[in-house]
Parts: structure tokens; sequence; C-alpha cells
């Protein structure tokens, strides 16, 4: 009979997340949250604030939150457990290292509590995060939840077991949160205007997203398309300055621009002619997923995760990894004919119902 009453009751899942900027892992929390169910109850425990709390909705689930001053905060793991000794949680659900870390604890002091880790991107370095995670998953967390199978390859190929992944991609959905107002600054931003073809591409610049290939493509064309623009959307950092170093002072802010980070950039994607994803190394791609949505052609580096998410090409070009002629190739093919409106509403319908 308890086993029975077990079964029927909702399932109690703490989330413990330690940001909460707009992302895919961030995403999927929220459609959940914001969805009740009778399968679940969802208790989640925010570790920091963040820019996204606005988005999850008044709904039968319930937030907490807990900030933490440092990473390993005593102050925390002590409140941490007094909410989870009156919650009583059957399982809970994390996402990165850190927070993998505290439930680690909670399973040592409840050890009836179940632990699901979700890995969203992958870490080539083997620091301290790398084997905690690893070392965790493998000996006490019931599920690891991957995003791609491409990932899932990847970890099994470093030692993360194989028999507790399960795949489940980023949810990735259109949002409607610009205005007409907001998109006509992004344009006066670029001074964009009418009859003038924009490439972009959405990233941070991180050395895996290699943007400087799509910077090097772009000024190998100029001359051929002189009404095209670039415009990089995404936080700074240093490899914005070397990407930066690929044009003349004279064509930036002129035909190059570098804008920074952009709020709901997403929803500037139907303004694109061409979306680019140049990464050397991905997990997923939100924003590849997300210009199919809007029905922007799409080019993205052929590497193992966009052959799956474009079904090895069917869905979007690629081009060889690393390879600026190549990709130069492609922009010169695209912009010198119309797009095909059939393929990219085919394409905007798989990633509909896939993602």
């Amino acid at each position: 009979m308890e086993n029975s009453a077990f079964l029927r009751r909702p399932k109690k899942i703490l989330h413990l997340r330690s940001t909460f900027h707009a992302g895919g892992t961030e995403n999927l929390i929220v459609h959940f949250f914001n969805r009740p169910s009778a399968a679940f109850e969802i208790t989640l425990v925010l570790m920091k604030p963040g820019p996204l709390m606005h988005s999850l909705a008044p709904s039968a689930n319930r937030v907490v939150r807990l900030y933490r001053k440092q990473k390993f905060d005593l102050r925390f793991l002590g409140k941490l457990a007094r909410l989870v000794a009156g919650l009583r949680p059957d399982y809970i659900h994390t996402h990165q290292p850190i927070e993998l870390f505290y439930a680690f604890l909670m399973k040592c002091f409840f050890p009836g509590v179940k632990l699901i880790h979700q890995v969203h991107l992958y870490n080539p370095r083997a620091n301290w995060g790398f084997f905690l995670e690893k070392f965790i998953v493998r000996h006490l967390a019931r599920r690891l939840v991957v995003v791609s199978r491409s990932l899932e390859e990847q970890l099994a190929s470093r030692g993360y077991p194989l028999k507790k992944m399960t795949v489940l991609p980023n949810i990735v959905q259109r949002t409607h949160h610009l205005s007409a107002a907001d998109k006509a600054k992004f344009r006066h931003r670029i001074n964009l205007q009418p009859g003038e073809a924009l490439i972009g591409m959405i990233g941070n610049f991180v050395p895996e997203k290699d943007q400087a290939t799509l910077a090097r493509a772009f000024r190998m064309i100029m001359e051929d398309f002189p009404n095209a623009k670039l415009v990089f959307i995404g936080k700074e950092s240093p490899e914005q300055q070397a990407c930066k170093q690929v044009f003349r002072p004279e064509e930036l802010e002129k035909r190059a621009y570098f804008i920074g980070p952009w709020p709901h950039a997403s929803e500037l994607l139907p303004l694109f002619t061409l979306s680019v994803f140049s990464s050397r190394q991905e997990t997923f791609g939100m924003a590849a997923i997300e210009s199919l949505l809007y029905e922007v052609p799409l080019i993205a580096s052929d590497i193992p995760v966009m052959r799956e998410l474009s079904l090895d090409g069917r869905h979007f070009e690629l081009f060889e990894t690393g390879n600026a002629t190549g990709l130069a190739r492609r922009l010169r093919d695209r912009l010198s004919r119309p797009p095909d409106r059939q393929k990219l509403e085919q394409a905007r319908k798989y990633a509909e119902k896939a993602f």
C-alpha cells in the first residue's frame, strides 16, 4: 500500500540553480516550472539572482531564494539542509558541478533523496569540476541527462557511465519580448537601411565560438557585396578584440559591428539575411535552432552536434570548421540568390517538433 501511494502522489523535485541568466538551461527550467503537472511538484532554489527571474509565472510550483555569498558557503549549506529536511524531496536536480556538490552533501545528510544531474556543456579540461562531477555521477546519481547525442558520446569517451545517460535536448521557443521600438533601436545602432543584407552571429566571445573565422570570411566578400553588413551580438572578451583586428578601423561601425550583449537577441534574427554559427566546439547550439524557428537561412560549422541538429545538412548548410575561405564561398552563394522559402518552412517545422 505504501508503494502504491508513493507512485500515485506527485514527485517532489528540488531544482538547484546557481545562475539564472537567459540560456538553454534556464529556458528548460522555466518551461517546466511554468507548466504545473500532476506528476511532480517543483521547488526551485535560486543560489544567485538573475534577469530571467521575471519569466517565472505564479504557479503551483515554488521559488526559494537562498543566495550564497561565495562558492563554498556554510550558511547557505545550513539553510539548504533545513529546506530539504522540511520538504523531503524525492529528487534533487542539478545542472552544474557546484550545484551537484551541494546536492551530494544533501545526499550524505538525507540518503533517501535521489540525484539527477544534467549536463549542457562539455568541459575538455580535467579540473576539479570534471573530477567531482564524474565521481558523483558514477557513484551516486540516479540519472545523467545530456542535451545531445554528440555530448553523450563525448562524455562516455571520458568515463561517464553511458548506462545512466538520457538525451533530452534543450527547449527552444520563439519569444515575444521586444517591441517594434526595440527592434528599431537595433536597426539604428547598426544603421541598417532598406535593401541592405545583414549577416549575423549570436554568441559570447569565447575561443570555442570562433567568430574570427566569420570575420575573415566576410572580409573576403566585402568588396563584392557593398550593401552587406556583419554584426556580432554577444558578451565581450579578449577574443572580440582579436576579431576586430581583421578589419580596418574605418570598416568598424560601418560594415562590421560588435554591439555586445543584447536583451532577447534571438528576436532580432528576422532582421538577419543570413545567420552564421562558426563554433569549433558545441554540445547543442541554441542560436542555430532559433535561426530555424525564425526561418532565417543558417550556415554552421561542420562539427558533430551541428551534423546532428541539421540531420546531416538537410535543414541548414555546413562548412568546413575553421575554413574562412569555404565559409566565404557559402556566404557569396547565399547572398547571390533568394532563399528557398519552402526549405526554410520545412526547417522551422522540424525545429518546432524536435525542440
